[in-house]
């Protein structure tokens, strides 16, 4: 075999490929070449992993086979499984598929180490390097789950600079050290030694220096700011962003961007701390909890001050009126925040939102009058913003309000949420808008006492408002259209009785499952969008279907359909997770408990979710 240089095989590779399979005609359209890519990148890698696991399994063979030959099939081979994650990922990917990407990852990063170990020099650096590269790659996509995979990428690393040390002839490409050197760094700061971190880096950047001068340096320094940003690490890539800016304050060019990536960078820091917060209103929230929260609208308050007259101040001051509105529920304070936002900079590209949410906060506070001229605003200085068509909407939702829901003012205003509706049915971009204006037709419907019409409109308010997960704003009628939902279908459930054939078993389960979900997102909406009362009732009755579930699977009777042996198999499967409802039924009643007692007074919820946890607790134990 003769010798090639690795960097080639990429380029000799295809060769290679078609030598794996059939040869058939080629093809010039673009999706079908990739697919045949992948397709041979699949065969290929079939090959070679094959190869090396006989290579493994007979080590007499080791004396057999050549350096050079084992460089090739260990780097070929890491080459193919880092192609095949990259498919995976290429454009976005589901959390299996990260986890298929990840693992081909670190697969290929053992596979390249097959090349590093040979005495081959033409292999080492890029078999150290790819070695870095794709470990590196694999704790991107599941690092948090794995911190055994960021110690293995460090260990990675540090074979890459020993290496480098004892046979610096092979390692002349500078960049490619720096690659290495960052992402040592910002995984030492991700395993929290940081001492380690800064002195590597200090030692590194001394020696980069060195070896390419100029502003190489400085550039370095914002690209460790990169890494840690990208890390989710923003005290950390805030402090090498500022860091780099100092030293470029002779290059106006690089000043500016990372001057502004500092800003971007202590501006995240604000979202790392609201993330950590549960959702769910403050008082709601555990001591530590709130805490966490404050500490966000204190960086929020800092941030804004810092930079004051940038975008990234009007970013800050918006973020802190959401924190108001969706977690504090000052809705008066949230309002004056907001206002903030387009006084202060009418052309920030938040200001159209923050000019609408002010006057939904006022809306929420009551006070409508205001809630209209926040609306004018809108309409009058934004009316090309994506908010602009919800002021009609908003418009009939507080005439509808004022009118009491009834009589020929309310008839207007349900006029208006329909034309609303009748615009923008369809389009995702207003479903959430259109599910508060179908709950408050079904308010209208409910109150002039006709509860069919009011379930159907009710049920197109949960359809519509509830289409996506994570939707924070949702007023005290979408809180009635939820509950009233899952009120319906609660009703259904009761009533079911799992029994019969194996087949008709299965097929019930199925159907009652799908019931149970069906009730417990009504209920989960009436819980995370209505007061203390509401949510009290909500999580009551959430912790009633699981208890309900639970004890349906229990009393599953199969009556024809299998071998006594197969039928035990078949209840076991059925019985297991009933554990695990009852426990989920009694943390629920637990919860309600704690929301009545906040809600204040001896309520039935409060008495009758107390009892139904101390008849589970006396059941299961405590959980």
């Amino acid at each position: 075999m003769s010798k090639r240089p690795p960097l080639l095989i990429a380029l000799s590779l295809s060769a290679v490929l078609v030598g794996c399979g059939p040869v058939d005609p080629v093809d010039d359209t673009p999706e079908l070449s990739a697919r045949k890519a992948s397709e041979e990148f699949h065969i290929a890698g079939d090959y070679y992993g094959a190869y090396l696991e006989r290579y493994y399994e007979f080590p007499e063979l080791a004396e057999k086979i050549s350096e050079e030959e084992l460089a090739l099939v260990g780097y070929s081979y890491g080459q193919c499984l880092a192609e095949l994650a990259g498919e995976l990922v290429s454009d976005g990917a589901d959390q299996p598929e990260r986890a298929r990407a990840a693992n081909y990852y670190e697969m290929a990063g053992n596979a390249f180490n097959i090349a590093a170990g040979t005495k081959l020099e033409a292999y080492k650096q890029p078999a150290l390097y790819s070695t870095v590269l794709v470990y590196n790659q694999a704790v991107e996509l599941d690092g948090e789950a794995r911190g055994d995979l960021i110690d293995t990428t460090l260990r990675a690393c540090e074979s890459y600079f020993a290496a480098k040390n004892e046979e610096p002839s092979l390692f002349k490409l500078p960049d490619d050290d720096a690659v290495v050197a960052l992402i040592k760094t910002q995984l030492l700061y991700r395993r929290g030694r940081d001492e380690e971190a800064r002195a590597f880096f200090e030692e590194y950047l001394d020696e980069y220096g060195r070896a390419k001068g100029g502003d190489w340096p400085i550039i370095l320094v914002g690209r460790l700011g990169d890494e840690t940003f990208q890390a989710g690490l923003y005290d950390h890539a805030e402090e090498f962003y500022r860091r780099a800016a100092g030293m470029a304050a002779d290059n106006d060019k690089l000043l500016g961007r990372y001057q502004h990536n500092t800003r971007i960078a202590d501006f995240h820091e604000g979202l790392l701390l609201e993330a950590a917060v549960p959702k769910r209103r403050y008082d709601l929230l555990t001591a530590e909890e709130q805490a966490k929260l404050r500490r966000a609208l204190e960086h929020y308050d800092a941030v804004a001050e810092r930079y004051s007259g940038d975008e990234i101040a009007g970013r800050a001051v918006y973020r802190r009126g959401y924190l108001e509105e969706m977690w504090l529920l000052d809705y008066a304070a949230a309002a004056r925040t907001y206002t903030r936002v387009f006084t202060e900079a009418p052309d920030h590209p938040l200001a159209a939102t923050a000019c609408f949410r002010a006057g939904l906060c006022s809306e929420q506070a009551g006070d409508f009058a205001e809630a209209r001229r926040f609306y004018e605003r809108l309409d009058d200085d934004y009316d090309d913003s994506p908010e602009a068509p919800l002021v009609e909407l908003r418009a009939g939702i507080m005439g509808l309000e004022e009118a009491g829901y009834s009589g020929d003012e309310a008839e207007d205003a349900a006029e208006r949420i329909e034309d609303f509706i009748d615009d923008y049915e369809g389009e995702d971009a207003y479903r959430l808008w259109l599910g508060e204006g179908y709950a408050s037709l079904g308010r209208l419907a409910e109150q002039g006492g006709d509860d069919e019409t009011a379930l159907e409109l009710y049920t197109k308010a949960v359809e519509q408002h509830g289409f996506r997960e994570g939707v924070r704003y949702g007023s005290e009628r979408i809180a009635r259209a939820y509950l009233v939902y899952a009120d319906h279908h609660w009703e259904e459930f009761q009533s079911v009785d799992v029994g019969g054939s194996l087949e008709e078993v299965q097929e019930e389960i199925v159907r009652v499952s799908e019931l149970r979900n069906k009730i417990l997102f009504g209920y989960s909406g009436a819980d995370t969008y209505g007061d203390l009362a509401t949510s009290a009732r909500a999580k009551y009755m959430g912790g009633r279907v699981l208890e309900t579930f639970a004890t349906m699977l229990q009393d599953v009777r199969i009556t024809s359909g299998g071998t006594p042996e197969e039928l035990d198999e078949i209840y076991a499967q059925i019985n297991y997770p009933t554990n695990s409802f009852f426990i989920q039924a009694q943390q629920a009643y637990r919860a309600a408990v704690e929301t009545a007692r906040l809600a204040g007074g001896d309520s039935a919820t409060l008495e009758r979710a107390q009892e139904a946890y101390d008849r589970l607790t006396r059941i299961i134990g405590e959980s």
